[in-house]
């Protein structure tokens, strides 16, 4: 049986694949969102999006949010790999999974929360292999 890449390449693949997300998905988006959140202070950003949040804004999130997991989805169901992966030569096992799988494996992705409650699982048990990713199979 393979394991798991290790922690601290995964963490680096998944940074790398951050910084190509905030291009490619929040990129278009940019200009909007700049709008939005104006303020120095943290009070003054909460302010100021709490007045400007709007079904717009929430239209935004949603979507950037879909975008996002389909990026890792769509990626390691053709791929095996993101573009993080790729440049840190680690792959999804089994070679071929399903459309299903791979959305599977990276929902947490959509929640800070739940995807270090995800790591955290991987830690504590053998095979560096993520809490979502046995429900899997991958």
């Amino acid at each position: 049986m393979k394991t798991g890449a290790a922690l601290w390449r995964r963490g680096i693949a998944y940074v790398i694949d951050m910084f190509v997300i905030s291009f490619i998905v929040l990129g278009p988006f940019s200009t909007k969102l700049n709008s939005v959140i104006e303020g120095e202070t943290i009070l003054e950003l909460y302010s100021s999006f709490q007045s400007t949040f709007t079904s717009e804004t929430f239209v935004i999130g949603f979507v950037v949010a879909l975008l996002t997991l389909f990026y890792w989805t769509f990626l390691e169901w053709k791929f095996n790999q993101s573009v993080g992966k790729m440049l840190l030569r680690i792959e999804v096992f089994p070679k071929k999974i399903t459309f299903n799988q791979a959305m599977l494996r990276n929902v947490t992705k959509l929640s800070t929360f739940i995807l270090v409650v995800d790591v955290v699982y991987m830690l504590i048990t053998r095979g560096n292999q993520r809490f979502f990713e046995k429900m899997s199979n991958t």
